[in-house]
């Protein structure tokens, strides 16, 4: 007796076996074509500031190198220089110092910067009393300040006219050679002048002032004379002498 071959069994089989088949290639398409899950934006933000963190840290270590410091060759302010100060050029072009009366702003210390001031009295009123009775008052200005950080030499160029007494023209700024790396005779007004000086990470400067006034120790009221005052000496007659007393300055302060 043939039996029957057992043809259902076989395409059952075979029929399960396809579908399993489509199923998963379904499934598979169907997760290629899903959008990924993007990253939470704190994650990029968290990631941005760590690299942006890395990069600062980098460029305040290449600072502490001092790769871009000034050298202030040499120069240093250990004490408060102003009641010892000698301008041995200035008291003898106009008459001695009065050290009595010698003011200062004292020393400042600190990590980008040192710096002190001084305002130095040149002679008393009986020194510097004329025979007509007016009196003329000569005050010397000295300032060192000296950079530590951040170089001068960047900005000292551009700002050559600009003084206390406000931007000056251009033709009131002469260029002085063979003063340190750059220096300027600065005439501010027909009373005032500075002369401004840069040795790398060094500025010094010295001014004058001049100014008068009318003392009749008679007390009598001369209005004749009171109203007619003489002129000012011209403040470019004593650059020579300020010169002279930089390079002095230049030479003691701090070395």
């Amino acid at each position: 007796m043939i039996s029957e071959p057992e043809m259902p069994e076989m395409a059952e089989e075979c029929g399960a076996q396809d579908t399993r088949e489509v199923v998963g290639d379904h499934a598979r398409e169907a997760a290629q074509r899903a959008p990924r899950r993007p990253r939470p934006p704190w994650v990029w933000a968290l990631g941005g500031a760590v690299a942006a963190s890395a990069l600062w840290t980098a460029a305040v270590g290449l600072l502490d190198l001092g790769g871009h410091k000034p050298d202030t060759l040499g120069y240093r302010l250990t004490h408060d220089p102003c009641r010892s100060m000698r301008l041995p050029s200035l008291e003898t072009a106009i008459t001695p110092r009065n050290a009595d009366y010698v003011t200062s702003s004292g020393v400042l210390r600190s990590r980008p910067l040192d710096q002190v001031q001084c305002s130095i009295p040149l002679g008393t009123n009986d020194q510097t009393k004329s025979a007509d009775h007016w009196h003329r008052n000569y005050t010397v200005g000295v300032t060192v300040a000296l950079h530590k950080k951040v170089d001068p030499g960047t900005e000292f160029g551009a700002q050559k006219r600009v003084t206390d007494l406000g931007v000056v023209p251009s033709v009131n700024v002469r260029t002085l050679a063979g003063l340190g790396q750059q220096a300027f005779f600065i005439v501010k007004d027909a009373s005032h002048c500075e002369l401004r000086v840069l040795a790398g990470g060094a500025v010094f400067s010295i001014s004058l002032s001049v100014s008068q006034y009318y003392d009749d120790d008679s007390g009598a009221d001369d209005a004749a004379a009171f109203d007619n005052p003489p002129d000012l000496p011209d403040p470019t007659t004593f650059q020579h002498a300020m010169v002279s007393d930089m390079r002095y300055l230049m030479t003691h302060i701090g070395r």
